[in-house]
């Protein structure tokens, strides 16, 4: 297997073999050729290097998607650091607590906003002016390094930071490659759905580089404006298509979401959360050119570990693909014991693909990267929380262990709203329950103070000064009482019998 060192001098290869071809383009800014991408990633590596930075804490990187934020991830991965996206979409406050969870070493701030505080910045649009660093570049670098850190929902309130190694990285992409990309073109263009605070990002960005083909950022503003996410997909002249299924069902919405908007549409890619048949069997009919791939993989296991085509007028489970050649899958019971051959059991990943672990929580990673025998050795994996099963060598996803679940292509856990709704002054107590049907909204249940002026409004907005817009429920139903069972256990099924009524 290739290092991630050696998969970085491909892209090098391109810039020298076709400088003017565009890398990365953001829709509403300028496009970024691979000429500029590695030069300037090669400027700002050095001047990192220079800085003598500690090896293994993370390199905040700030902004929203643009041409300075490819330069950014780049420069971090050839300066042998490790970079966490934070999204400027994000909060404030939610922005400060991973900062205070992370403790980089450095922010590099990719639009001009002028940071205060104790950890160092350094804005790009200052930089550019800044004299270029003669710092040598290390290189190889070992894949055992840190590549990139990013934080999914914690059910204390406390975010989990999954730390993935470069070679877990390196795995992935070369996985990956031949999959969306089987005959390589520069004419490639594939859309890239994702914030780069979500991993799905990584599905769209490092193999469209590594084959030289074209990324073409979508804004996060897009989903709520059609006329500019319309502009913008035609505009694209996509051929590779990277998104979460809530997006694509969302611009089936629009009739003219077809193959004559999209003429050279070829290849889906659906990660994230679950890919119903029905959303297939929609695409289809507006796409008869497309070929539909479902995956799967926890963000602690880089992404996805399989992907298989789908296609059109399955009735039931979608499968999600034969494991990838670099990791075992081993399905396990209650005891974490093999299940028989047949049945289904908790997902359990091994392989190169699995992270290093949770940053700076010794206790959470023991508890969800252990060495469990598996066969005749002992094996260190990750424990999902997921279950499935095999059926004719192919993996099935079938449902979450615990209360973790996906919404809009992003794993959170319930408990987390829960924690930031009982942080508010007027609220007593809180219950949120994930959707009722597929691409339906969150749902909490919130008990308030007595004499509280709070309304469901209200709440929704004290939450987004604390919460990604993705993690704020949809719907919330103020009660009197949280309703329990005689065990003195929240009653879930009483809750959706007052929703109801």
């Amino acid at each position: 297997m290739n290092t991630l060192s050696q998969l970085l001098d491909t892209i090098g290869q391109h810039a020298r073999q076709f400088p003017q071809g565009i890398a990365c383009r953001c829709w509403g800014c300028s496009p970024l050729t691979y000429g500029e991408l590695w030069d300037r990633s090669g400027q700002l590596a050095r001047q990192l290097a220079g800085l003598s930075l500690p090896v293994g804490r993370p390199v905040a990187i700030w902004g929203t998607k643009g041409e300075n934020l490819p330069v950014a991830i780049l420069s971090c991965l050839r300066a042998g650091l490790c970079y966490l996206p934070l999204d400027s979409a994000l909060p404030p406050l939610r922005v400060k607590q991973l900062l205070g969870l992370a403790q980089p070493s450095l922010i590099l701030s990719c639009q001009p906003v002028g940071w205060t505080g104790e950890i160092p910045c350094l804005e790009l649009s200052q930089w550019d002016r800044q004299e270029d660093s003669q710092a040598p570049l290390p290189h190889p670098l070992p894949d055992q390094l840190p590549a990139y850190l990013l934080y999914t929902s914690g059910s204390t309130g406390t975010p989990k930071g999954v730390l993935i190694s470069r070679g877990n990285l390196a795995a992935f992409c070369q996985w990956a490659l031949p999959l969306l990309f089987p005959q390589p073109g520069r004419d490639d263009v594939v859309i890239n759905q994702a914030p780069y605070s979500f991993d799905l990002s990584v599905m769209g960005f490092f193999p469209a580089l590594l084959a030289g083909a074209q990324v073409f950022d979508l804004p996060a503003s897009l989903s709520e404006d059609f006329p500019g996410l319309f502009s913008a997909l035609r505009e694209s002249g996509a051929t590779h298509w990277v998104s979460t299924p809530s997006f694509a069902s969302l611009c089936l919405r629009d009739p003219s979401f077809c193959q004559a908007l999209l003429p050279q549409l070829r290849r889906f890619f659906f990660c994230g959360e679950t890919l119903s048949p029905i959303l297939v069997n929609q695409l289809a009919g507006r796409f008869p050119k497309g070929v539909f791939y479902n995956s799967y993989g926890p963000t602690e296991a880089t992404v996805a570990i399989c992907a298989c085509p789908v296609a059109a007028g399955h009735t039931g489970p979608l499968p999600v693909g034969r494991v990838a050649p670099h990791c075992q899958v081993y399905l396990l019971d209650g005891q974490h014991k093999p299940v028989p051959e047949g049945q289904p059991g908790e997902i359990f990943i091994t392989g190169e693909s699995v992270a290093l672990g949770y940053w700076n929580d010794p206790e959470k990673t023991a508890g969800s990267f252990p060495s469990l025998w598996v066969g005749e050795s002992r094996k260190r994996g990750y424990l999902t929380g997921d279950m499935g099963y095999f059926k004719e060598g192919q993996l099935y996803f079938l449902r979450r262990l615990d209360n973790q679940l996906k919404h809009r292509g992003y794993r959170i856990e319930p408990g987390e709203i829960q924690h930031h709704l009982l942080a508010l002054p007027q609220v007593e107590q809180a219950v949120v329950l994930p959707p009722a049907k597929p691409q339906g909204p969150l749902r909490a249940f919130v008990v308030l103070a007595q004499g509280s002026g709070e309304t469901p409004l209200s709440l929704k907005r004290q939450l987004a000064s604390r919460l990604p817009d993705y993690l704020i429920p949809g719907r919330i139903i103020l009660l009197n009482k949280i309703p329990l069972t005689f065990n003195g256990k929240i009653d879930q099924k009483k809750l959706e019998e007052m929703e109801n009524g």
